[in-house]
């Protein structure tokens, strides 16, 4: 009844049920909409991208979505246009080019023809006869009018006859250089025919220059209402395609913002509704902002609560009712129960009477004066049963043992009668230990000196026999026993000294070379000593050298028999042969082998160098984000650099200036947050296409400052919003930066107990014991 007017009054939770319910039918809203707005944003900044990437373009994606383009056709009429006047102009350019330089050529040969000999032309002829006939002219109006000659310069008689020796000169020089005059007019009239051509070709070349420049013109118009200066009409092409697939990006984009601000329109209107549902159940949020996902959590826990508390009250109630049918039917038993008692009290207390116990004693004290009773007279039984079995007989075997110890030492060791016989007895053993000991060594001994007398009888006899020969010995060399130490020292010098003289002999008749030692030691004799040496010098520089040149020889002859054995006829040969062509194709088959795995190699490197460069671009571009958020903006993002090998390492790049540091010049603390994002970066990579797992870390905060670790604790607070992220420490602090910056209905805590918690001083040690550890998830 306390617990019933405990609990809360009875609320209606249905409404707060229906709308999570129509909430969970619809599925991860907010994941939807997180990832469609992360979608967005890539797409949005991918198009960014592509617009700065997009030439002759400085406007916005908006802008040029309008742009009045020309369509494919135009482009790739004009295209084959400007194409066509263009190979013309070129083609008429090139034959303009090739008709010129003939022209020069032709100039260059007739001028090489006028170097060499000047040859006359059918020109020049007619000129020289016509100075002729105007001098013949002359002459005959002299002759006819009597005219005078002019009194300065050349009269008419001389002039008259140079023109005609030159016509006459001239007309023998075209009959004999006739085939010369022959090249150089056909010089001239191909030269002549060379420029008409050029001339032509240069009014065709204005021409294609002006068709050209039209079509280039008219090519531009088609542009001026897009704004555009345009390239040609191929890179035009691309432009449009770029354009194109941009204006499509827009769209797609549209849609999906149309799409994200339903889907928020939504979140809203579920936050709503689970907002005035919370109302109705006089329950409040902690925060209005809070995201659906909390919301939904908190709602879920309230409806929870709310139907637990229903539950704990109908179950109250079913107990309250259970309970006062059992008190009722408990009263009656009692009862029954309490006239039974008095009944066994009336006949326990005959029963005690027997045990001269009280009335009123327990049941337990009578069992224990009965076990006490049992367990007396079996002692009694026990202790009669062991004196007539075991202890009369041990008995009467000491009485004996006892008379027979005394009778070994009336015999043995009558100093011992007056002591117990438990002493006589240990001090017996001990004698007979020492006894037996004793006659071990005597009999040790006594072979010792057996063994002792029969050397000295052997030394002895030994010593007879030498005494006798040394006697002989004595007489034979007619000395005596005293004198024969330096007998002997005489005689050992004296071989050593006949070895060294036969020694010395035996080099000097090597010396010799066959002499008689009597004519090597004459010569010997008449040799100047003071010219051996140098003698001795040249002579060992020779030996020296014919050392030498043996040696080489020697070398020589074994590198040739060697050679001579291996040409011998044998099957070495045949072998060797043998062993190359197995060898040749071991080596085929090897390299087939090789083949097929370098083969196999490299196509293996280029699907991993296509798999890297699918999943790479992703995963690196969100673990520079991540690196950038864990080391508070200190590295702007990562990027891939090549070492001095040329192999690809990563690196991170500074803010501002673009400074790059590789691994190796960043802290054990910045290499410990750059481990983390790329492991995160991979993990939400794989979460895109896979389902959720746990993620389980354990204490990998330990080289972080506070802020650090408060950025890394949000960073797998966003991660726990996909998957669960299960945080071991044994450090308080990171307890507490938990509860300080993480959401409330986000993070949860559990301690694990260890075995100091049982201890006095436990709770002292619990902030730094490595047993202890914090589970916040």
């Amino acid at each position: 009844a306390e617990e019933l007017q405990r609990l809360p009054p009875p609320r209606d939770a249905s409404p707060l049920q229906r709308a999570l319910a129509r909430l969970h039918k619809q599925g991860d809203v907010a994941g939807r909409y997180e990832a469609l707005e992360k979608e967005l944003r890539r797409g949005q900044k991918q198009a960014e991208i592509d617009l700065k990437k997009l030439p002759l373009w400085k406007g916005s994606l908006e802008e040029l979505e309008p742009l009045s383009i020309p369509p494919e056709e135009i482009i790739a009429a004009f295209e084959e246009r400007l194409n066509g006047a263009g190979i013309d102009l070129q083609r008429l350019s090139e034959q303009r080019g090739e008709a010129s330089r003939r022209v020069s050529e032709l100039d260059q040969r007739l001028r090489q023809l006028d170097l060499e000999h000047d040859v006359p032309t059918e020109e020049s002829l007619s000129e020289a006869r016509r100075r002729r006939d105007a001098c013949w002219r002359d002459v005959r109006a002299l002759l006819r009018d009597g005219a005078r000659q002019p009194e300065d310069g050349e009269s008419l008689e001389a002039a008259f006859e140079r023109s005609v020796v030159e016509a006459d000169a001239l007309a023998d020089r075209l009959r004999r250089e006739a085939e010369r005059v022959g090249v150089k007019s056909q010089l001239m009239a191909e030269r002549d025919a060379q420029r008409d051509a050029l001339a032509e070709l240069s009014t065709a070349v204005e021409a294609a220059e002006a068709k050209l420049a039209e079509a280039e013109d008219q090519w531009r118009r088609q542009w001026t209402a897009a704004g555009l200066a345009p390239l040609s009409p191929r890179e035009m092409r691309s432009w449009r395609r770029m354009q194109a697939e941009l204006v499509a990006a827009a769209e797609s984009l549209r849609r999906q913002s149309e799409e994200v601000a339903g889907l928020r329109s939504g979140i809203d209107a579920c936050r709503e509704e689970l907002r005035d549902c919370l109302a109705k159940l006089a329950m409040r949020p902690e925060d209005d902002e809070a995201p659906l996902a909390d919301l939904t959590a908190m709602c879920e826990a309230a409806l929870k609560t709310v139907q637990d508390t229903e539950l704990r009250r109908e179950q109250v109630q079913r107990d309250a009712a259970r309970q006062e049918r059992e008190a009722k039917a408990a009263g009656d038993a009692l009862e029954q129960a309490r006239q039974a008692l008095d009944a066994w009290r009336t006949r326990w207390g005959g029963a005690t009477e027997r045990l001269r116990l009280q009335h009123d004693s327990d049941p337990t004290v009578a069992s224990a004066v009965l076990d006490a009773i049992d367990a007396l007279f079996a002692k009694i039984r026990e202790a009669e049963s062991l004196t007539a079995e075991r202890i009369e007989p041990i008995a009467a075997e000491a009485r004996l043992f006892a008379q027979n110890v005394k009778t070994v030492c009336e015999g043995a060791a009558p100093d011992l009668l007056n002591i117990p016989y438990p002493k006589a007895t240990t001090e017996l053993h001990h004698r007979l230990e020492k006894a037996r000991q004793a006659r071990d060594r005597l009999a040790e001994l006594q072979k010792l000196c057996d063994r002792e007398r029969e050397r000295k009888a052997a030394a002895d006899e030994s010593l007879i026999q030498a005494d006798a020969e040394l006697e002989l010995l004595c007489r034979e060399a007619g000395s005596s026993p005293d004198q024969l130490l330096a007998v002997e020292q005489k005689a050992q010098r004296q071989r050593e000294l006949q070895s060294r003289l036969e020694e010395i002999e035996s080099r000097l008749r090597h010396e010799a070379a066959g002499k008689p030692l009597g004519d090597l030691v004459a010569e010997a004799m008449a040799e100047d000593a003071d010219h051996l040496s140098a003698a001795a010098g040249r002579l060992q520089q020779e030996i020296r050298e014919a050392t030498a040149e043996l040696e080489q020889v020697n070398q020589t002859i074994g590198e040739e028999s060697a050679e001579l054995k291996r040409m011998d006829g044998s099957a070495v040969a045949a072998a060797a042969q043998e062993e190359a062509e197995q060898l040749v194709a071991q080596l085929r088959d090897e390299s087939e082998r090789y083949v097929r795995l370098r083969l196999a190699a490299e196509v293996l490197q280029l699907a991993i160098q296509r798999h890297r460069e699918k999943n790479q671009g992703p995963v690196l571009q969100r673990a520079g984000d991540l690196f950038r958020e864990l080391t508070l903006g200190s590295f702007d993002r990562l990027a891939v650099d090549y070492n001095d090998a040329g192999e690809p390492v990563l690196v991170g790049v500074r803010p501002g200036g673009g400074q790059k540091v590789g691994v190796e010049g960043m802290s054990d603390g910045s290499c410990d947050q750059l481990y983390l994002a790329l492991r995160l970066a991979s993990l939400e990579h794989y979460l895109d296409r896979h389902p959720p797992l746990p993620f389980i870390v354990d204490d990998i905060l330990l080289t972080f400052d506070d802020d650090r670790a408060a950025a890394a604790l949000r960073v797998l607070g966003d991660l726990s919003r996909r998957t669960q992220v299960l945080f071991f420490t044994h450090h308080h602090r990171l307890v507490e930066l938990a509860k300080k910056h993480l959401p409330g209905p986000l993070v949860h805590f559990h301690r694990l107990p260890s075995p100091i918690d049982s201890t006095t001083n436990g709770e002292e040690q619990k902030e730094n014991d490595p047993h202890v550890r914090t589970l916040f998830a």
